[in-house]
C-alpha cells in the first residue's frame, strides 16, 4: 500500500538514506564525533595495555603461586622432620625408663652389698701369682653365696677405684668378643688378650681398642653394605673435614637419596655432593671440639632414616710431646721407661705413644780385678806323643786387670780392633813363654788383660821368665 507521505525535497531526502564517502562528512555538524581510525587506533593502544597488564599481573601470580608451593614443601618437610624427631624422642624417653629402671635394680643390689659396711671385718690374701688368684677367683663365682660359720662373706679384686672401673668397662665388650667367637681374657691390671681361632694372641689396652677391633671384625650384613670414609678420624680443633658415603650397586640406592646427620641432627643438603650414583660426600668447616669422649657420631641414612654407616670424630687439640724420660735396666734383656705427658688439660684425641730405642756397640766394660798366670809345654822329641815336662807358671802379677776400670772404644771398626787385639797377644808371648814351641793358654780372657795393660801404659814392657 502506498504511503500518503511524500518527501518535502530532493535534497533532504538524499541527505538522509545516503552514506557518506569520506572522514570529512561524519564529521559534519558537530565538534564531539572521532573518526573511524582514530576509534580503531584507540582500540588496540587498549587491548595492548591491558594484554600488558594482564602478564604482569598472570607473572606476580605465578610468583606467588611458586612462594606458596615452596613454603607448603618446606612446611611438610619440616612436619616430616618433626615426626622424626618426636619418634627419636620417644625412643629415647623409653630408653631412659628401661635405663632408670635398670638403675634402681643396681642400686637395690648395691645397697644390701654396703649394708654395715663399715662393720664388717676384712681379710687380705696375697697370693703368689695371678694363677692362683685367678683360680680362687673362679671357684668363688662358680660356688655363689659363700658362709663361713653360718656368715656370708665374698671375695673379690683388691683393685685401686680408677683400675676397678677399667676393668669394669670391659664387660660388654667381652660379651661381644664371646659371641664373635673370640675368647677373651682379662689380665692384670686391665689388659685385654683376645685368642682368634688362629691362635695368634692381641693384646690390648683400652675399652676404645677393643671396641675398635670389633667393629672391624664383625661381617657386615649383605643388605647393608656402606661404608664412610675416613673411619673414625682424629682431626684438630677448626679442621675441615669432607667424608664419603659409599653404598653397595646391590642395595638400589641412588646418593642423591641419602643424607647426613651429626650426633642425631640432621646435616643441611647444601654441604652435599654426588660423587657418583653410589657416593655421597658432606663437607664439614671450622669443627668444633668433640663434646664427648667417645667422639661425634657422623652418620648415613637412606631416604627412610634407616642407618647404612657410621663414622666417630674425635675433635681436640694435639698431644703435647712427653716430657721427664728416664729409662732403666737391670739386665741386658729388659728396658724399662718411664715418662709423663707433655701440657695440661683433657683432651678427647686418642694418644699412641712409641718408644724408640738402640743399643750402642762401641763400649767396652772390663771385668774386675783378675790376676792372670800361664805355663808352656813342649811337644814330645821328634814328634813323639809323650807329653814334655810342664814349665812353672808365669809370675802372678805379670798380668791383671785394673781395679773397676773401663774402656771405652772410640772406634767401631771390630776387624781393627781385633787384629790389633791379636798383635798385642803374640807380643806377649814373646816376652812370656819364650822357648815353648807348642803353648797351651790357661785363660782366652788374656787378650782381653793385655789390651787393657796396654791402654793404661802405653810403652811399659812386661817382666817376665825368659829361661
Amino acid at each position: 500500500m502506498p504511503s500518503n507521505k511524500r518527501p518535502k525535497d530532493n535534497k533532504s531526502t538524499s541527505e538522509a538514506y545516503s552514506t557518506p564517502n569520506n572522514e570529512t562528512d561524519m564529521a559534519e555538524g558537530t565538534g564531539n564525533n572521532v573518526t573511524l581510525k582514530e576509534l580503531t587506533r584507540a582500540l588496540g593502544e587498549l587491548r595492548v595495555a591491558l594484554a600488558e597488564d594482564l602478564k604482569a599481573t598472570i607473572a606476580e601470580l605465578d610468583t606467588k603461586i611458586e612462594s606458596t608451593i615452596r613454603t607448603v614443601a618446606s612446611q611438610g618437610q619440616s612436619i616430616v622432620d618433626l615426626e622424626k624427631a618426636s619418634e627419636f624422642n620417644a625412643g629415647r624417653i623409653y630408653e631412659l625408663e628401661k635405663l632408670c629402671s635398670s638403675l634402681q635394680d643396681s642400686v637395690q643390689r648395691l645397697s644390701v652389698k654396703v649394708v654395715d659396711l663399715e662393720g664388717r671385718s676384712r681379710l687380705i690374701i696375697c697370693c703368689h701369682s695371678f694363677k692362683t688368684k685367678d683360680l680362687i677367683l673362679r671357684e668363688a663365682r662358680m660356688r655363689g653365696n659363700l658362709l663361713h660359720k653360718g656368715h656370708p662373706f665374698r671375695v673379690y679384686d683388691d683393685y685401686a677405684p680408677d683400675v676397678a672401673k677399667h676393668r669394669g668397662g670391659y664387660r660388654d665388650v667381652m660379651t661381644k668378643l664371646y659371641k664373635l667367637h673370640l675368647r677373651p681374657a682379662l689380665l692384670f691390671p686391665a689388659r685385654l688378650r683376645i685368642t682368634p681361632p688362629s691362635g695368634e694372641k692381641i693384646w690390648l689396652s683400652s675399652v676404645l681398642d677393643a671396641e675398635k677391633f670389633i667393629r672391624e671384625h664383625t661381617p657386615i650384613p649383605r643388605t647393608e653394605m656402606a661404608g664412610i670414609f675416613p673411619q673414625d678420624p682424629a682431626l684438630p680443633i677448626g679442621s675441615t673435614l669432607t667424608a664419603t658415603c659409599s653404598v653397595s650397586p646391590d642395595l638400589g640406592l641412588h646418593a642423591s637419596s641419602l643424607f647426613w646427620s651429626l650426633n642425631g641432627h640432621r646435616l643441611p643438603s647444601s654441604s652435599y655432593s654426588v660423587l657418583s650414583p653410589t657416593a655421597l660426600s658432606v663437607t664439614l668447616p671450622g669443627l668444633p671440639a668433640s663434646r664427648q669422649r667417645s667422639g661425634d657420631n657422623l652418620v648415613c641414612h637412606n631416604h627412610g632414616g634407616h642407618v647404612l654407616a657410621g663414622s666417630c670424630l674425635y675433635i681436640g687439640m694435639p698431644p703435647v710431646k712427653p716430657v721427664n724420660l728416664t729409662c732403666w735396666s737391670r739386665n741386658t734383656k729388659d728396658l724399662t721407661c718411664r715418662w709423663a705427658p707433655g701440657g695440661q688439660g683433657e683432651t678427647f684425641i686418642k694418644t699412641k705413644y712409641t718408644l724408640k730405642y738402640k743399643l750402642s756397640v762401641c763400649v767396652c766394660v772390663v771385668i774386675p780385678v783378675c790376676s792372670m798366670q800361664v805355663r808352656c809345654n813342649p811337644v814330645g822329641i821328634y814328634g813323639s806323643r809323650r807329653a814334655g815336662i810342664w814349665s812353672e807358671w808365669s809370675h802372678p802379677t805379670a798380668a791383671s786387670t785394673p781395679h773397676s776400670e773401663r774402656v771405652l772404644s772410640g772406634s767401631c771398626d771390630s776387624k781393627s780392633a781385633l787384629r790389633r787385639e791379636l798383635k798385642q797377644f803374640f807380643g806377649w808371648v814373646r816376652n812370656h813363654a819364650y822357648g815353648c814351641g807348642g803353648m797351651s793358654i790357661k785363660l782366652y780372657d788374656q787378650w782381653r788383660v793385655w789390651m787393657q795393660k796396654r791402654h793404661k801404659t802405653h810403652n811399659q814392657v812386661l817382666q817376665g821368665d825368659k829361661s
